[in-house]
This record gives C-alpha cells, structure tokens and sequence, in this order.
C-alpha cells in the first residue's frame, strides 16, 4: 500500500514538472516571439507607459516638452492644453512607440507636424501618425532638385499628404504660428542648400517668459546663416542639432544660444558616437546640463510662464 502511494506521488511529481517545464517552455518561445516581431523596446514601452503616466501628471495651463525616446532618431512632442505640435516622425520602426506615447496622454489631434527634413530617421513614421491622428497642418523644408531623396519612405508620404486632409506648409525662415497657449517661429532654413540635414527646419518656441530651440539635424553652416539674420536666438532649453553631433553645435551658435539645458536624441551605444565627445566638451565648459535620451530614457521638461523642472524616465545623465 505504501509502495503504491509512494509510486503514484512519484508519477504525480513527474507529471507536474512536465506540464511546468512545457509552460515555461511557451512562455519563453513567446517572449522570443514578441522580441523579434516588436523588438526590445516592446517591454520598455509597457513599462515606459505606466512610469510616464505616474511621473508626469499634465495640469492646465503647463507647457510640456516631450523628448520622446526613439532610439537614433527624432521625436518631440509640444503639449499645453489641447494645443499641440510634433516635430518629427522618428524612424520607420518607431510607430508603435510614437502612438503610444501620444495615446498616453490623450492625444486626438496635432495642430503642426512638422518635419524637419526628409532622412529616415525624422520621417520614419509619418505615414502611420497622419493616418492615426486628425493633422491639422504639416510644416516642410523646402527642397531643391539636387536634393529630393531617391527613397520609397518620402514617395510612400507624398502620397499620404496628397490624400489626407493636412494643411501643407513650406517653411519660411521668419514665419510665426500662434496657438491659444504658446507660439513658435520659424528661424531656418534660411537659404537653399546641396545638404538634407541643412536644410532642416528650425524653429523657436515661445511660452510665457521660457524659449526653446528646435534644431533638427541643422549643421554648422545653417547655424552660420541663422546667425547672420539677426533672429534671437537666446532660449533656455536647446534640443541640440544632428543628434549632439560635432558637425553641429559650434562654439559661437552656443555662445548665441546661451542654454540653461541642452537635450541629445541619440540611440544608445549607436555607431556614430552621439553626442560627441567635442559637444558634451563645449556643453561642459559653459555649465550647460545635457539630458540624452539613450541615458535618460524619455525626457520631460515642464514648465510654468517662468520657469521648469525635468522629468527623466531613467536616472539623469
């Protein structure tokens, strides 16, 4: 009687570690699954979501600047109130993380998408937000023949815009939008250029007594230019040019600019060594703090008419 307990409680264990091992076997074959159909970030956007949501609680009459993570990429988002804008699109993997971002905090409508110059990694995207959210208007960089790109991603959003009922804009260096809550001004391109990234459209945002520059993936010879227009160029927050590159971000246009803060949107560990270590230098020798989004995960700067706080999704720097 004890031998046949004894053997039924074996036959039963072995049964049980089965089915276990075959559970634990599925749930493995499924994380592999969702890692190579969504990539990694699929958990970090799970996770991205709930942290974001119970760090940043929006409150009325706030102004947020969203530097959202999008690996080596460019995505910002511009929210007060019901107003907002998106500058850029990321690249073309970044869609699922772009809308849930902007799902998260109730976004419905953009009232300018701006899309800084036509390199993948800015209108990655764009398709996908244009046909998901109403977009009001869509702000471009003007190109020339020397420089229209020869890829199906601009093909594929010619054709969006020419289908959806978008508003297009050409960027003029000079222009003001005005929204019910803060404005911006379009300060490049100021001529044409033989260069994609020069010709990035680079705007100043306005709200209450704070400014924020915007610069795409201008270069040094567009900075060059912006400068000798005589357009203020003075902000607290500078989202820095060509992702913290050394092509960018020259000595004088920092001097001009004279930030509080600057943002790099870079991949982490990417292959061209964004921000460079020449731009994290020049940052340094003017006490100017850089949030980077391949260390700091999404970054939030938030702001009152006269002043702002930051809220990373990770450790600062």
């Amino acid at each position: 009687m004890n031998n046949s307990m004894s053997k039924q409680k074996r036959r039963y264990t072995t049964v049980k570690n089965v089915i276990l091992t075959a559970i634990l076997i599925i749930a493995v074959i499924a994380c592999l699954y969702i890692e190579r159909t969504y990539g990694k970030s699929f958990w970090f956007d799970i996770s991205k979501k709930v942290k974001l949501n119970s760090n940043v609680i929006e409150e009325r009459d706030k102004f947020y600047s969203h530097f959202i993570n999008v690996g080596q990429a460019d995505c910002t988002l511009l929210k007060c109130n019901d107003d907002v804008v998106l500058i850029d699109a990321g690249d073309v993997d970044s869609a699922f993380t772009i809308c849930q971002y902007l799902d998260s905090f109730g976004v419905k409508e953009i009232d300018y998408l701006i899309l800084t110059h036509m390199h993948a990694d800015h209108i990655g995207s764009a398709v996908d937000i244009l046909k998901k959210y109403e977009v009001k208007n869509v702000i471009l960089s003007r190109l020339t023949e020397g420089n229209v790109p020869a890829s199906y991603l601009y093909d594929e959003l010619l054709d969006e815009l020419n289908k959806c009922e978008a508003k297009i804009l050409a960027a003029n260096a000079g222009d003001t939008y005005s929204l019910d809550s803060f404005s911006f001004t379009v300060l490049a391109p100021c001529r044409e250029y033989a260069e994609l990234n020069n010709t990035s459209v680079v705007i100043k945002a306005v709200y209450g007594n704070l400014s924020f520059l915007y610069m795409g993936d201008a270069e040094e010879k567009s900075e060059k230019d912006i400068i000798k227009s005589g357009a203020d160029l003075s902000a607290d927050v500078l989202k820095l040019g060509h992702h913290g590159s050394n092509t960018s971000s020259s000595n004088e246009f920092l001097d001009a600019v004279a930030p509080q803060l600057a943002v790099a949107s870079c991949g982490e560990y990417n292959d061209y060594g964004h921000p460079s270590p020449e731009t994290q230098y020049k940052l340094k020798a003017r006490n100017i703090d850089l949030y980077r989004t391949d260390t700091c995960g999404n970054i939030v700067v938030v702001c009152g008419k006269d002043s702002f706080s930051v809220v990373t999704e990770r450790c600062f720097q």
